[in-house]
């Protein structure tokens, strides 16, 4: 028996944000998430793509007040210019940073 059967098979749409406090939240991404322009279309969690704690956190602000209750990290973005930053699967290498980023999340806001 293969795991795909034991699981419900959910068709989920992410949208990437980035987390910089170098750049402004790119609004285009935050227009793609709004839930009112994706009633009609599979649910969104939106992906979360950062490695400071505090953008991070702030970011996710923003996307709890537009009434999500769920975030993705992303943990697995192989491409060299992200991971070499210390962002998408560069963060694994840094165990205890993704776990203060959870931490904090889930102290700091009602996001789970």
């Amino acid at each position: 028996m293969e795991i795909n059967y034991l699981m419900p098979k959910i068709k989920v749409e992410q949208t990437v944000i980035s987390a910089c406090s170098n750049i402004k939240i790119n609004k285009n991404k935050l227009k793609d998430i709004k839930k009112e322009n994706n009633e009609n279309c599979f649910p969104i969690i939106p992906q979360i793509l950062g490695n400071k704690v505090e953008d991070i956190l702030a970011l996710v602000k923003v996307i709890e007040q537009m009434g999500y209750t769920t975030v993705n990290l992303n943990l697995g973005c192989p491409k060299k210019d992200i991971v070499s930053k210390g962002r998408g699967a560069g963060l694994l290498e840094n165990t205890d940073l993704v776990e203060t980023i959870i931490k904090t999340i889930l102290e700091n806001t009602s996001i789970n």
